[in-house]
């Protein structure tokens, strides 16, 4: 049985290794209402006094096949204090990935995207038309991980996410499935009595709520890196560690044993679970 539930925990850990991680900030900018004709959007972070390329030196190939004096257009709309995240360098001296184009998602409605390791905490939106007609948005904050902001072109407003609910889903969906899957797992190693119900609840409130709610921030706040899923199996141990202690001192009508074998096996098959959830909310998330 030990040699079992080893390789059970030992599994649980592997699992929590990512084939991909959500390593990488980006900002969506959906345009509604967009105009007939090309518009380049731009992203804009404070000056800093870092070094600079200029769009004839940064990847020709990258920016070949735009529209070059929309470019120039772009660069020229600047305001004083402010540098572009794509067509100026950023960081280490490179620029940052930008879709100045956008893409399509129909008749009235355009998707930009832009991207780097670190995104600007302050940001602002700049749109140039073909026809020369400029908008440079207030400064904005970025506040998680991974966001989308709306441009009704037609009213030059900007509407921003709402990190709040997105925090509460977030929780919500990765703690809820997680407690439910334990509790269907106690009758099978027939501990579904009152007492260990309760005992259940207040347990997993504290523990399980308190690993969703430090995931939800981290995820949040930093992004799905590697090394997230590492902290999740370290804290995932630990707390299984601390329930197994818990329960052994609280739970009725069962032995050491059964105790340890019901844990160990109800957080291995929640840290499948939490595995498999992870990147697909956080790429829901984003759209909130």
């Amino acid at each position: 049985m030990r040699r079992i539930l080893t390789c059970l925990l030992l599994a649980a850990v592997f699992l929590t290794v990512p084939a991909s991680a959500c390593s990488v900030s980006t900002l969506y900018i959906r345009v509604e209402n967009v105009p007939e004709e090309p518009l380049y959007i731009e992203l804009l972070e404070e000056d800093l006094h870092k070094s600079y390329i200029s769009a004839e030196n940064a990847s020709r190939e990258a920016l070949a096949h735009y529209d070059q004096e929309l470019l120039n257009a772009l660069l020229d709309a600047v305001p004083d204090g402010w540098q572009a995240h794509t067509l100026q360098a950023t960081r280490s001296g490179y620029p940052m990935y930008g879709d100045l184009d956008g893409e399509k998602i129909d008749a009235t409605e355009s998707l930009y995207d832009f991207s780097y390791d670190e995104l600007p905490n302050t940001y602002r939106i700049l749109a140039v038309t073909k026809s020369g007609e400029i908008f440079c948005s207030d400064p904005f904050v970025y506040r998680a991980m991974g966001s989308t902001v709306t441009l009704d072109w037609s009213a030059k407003t900007i509407t921003t996410p709402r990190v709040w609910l997105r925090y509460i889903l977030q929780f919500l969906i990765i703690f809820l499935p997680t407690i439910l899957l334990k509790a269907a797992i106690l009758p099978l190693f027939h501990l579904w009595s009152r007492q260990n119900r309760k005992v259940f609840f207040f347990v997993n409130l504290l523990t399980q709520g308190t690993l969703a709610l430090w995931f939800t921030i981290h995820s949040c706040q930093s992004g799905i890196f590697w090394y997230s899923y590492i902290l999740l199996a370290a804290l995932g141990t630990g707390i299984t560690a601390m329930e197994i202690l818990l329960y052994i001192l609280h739970f009725e009508n069962s032995t050491k044993g059964n105790t340890i074998s019901c844990t160990i096996f109800a957080n291995f098959l929640s840290t499948i679970l939490v595995r498999c959830f992870l990147e697909p909310i956080y790429h829901i998330m984003i759209l909130l």
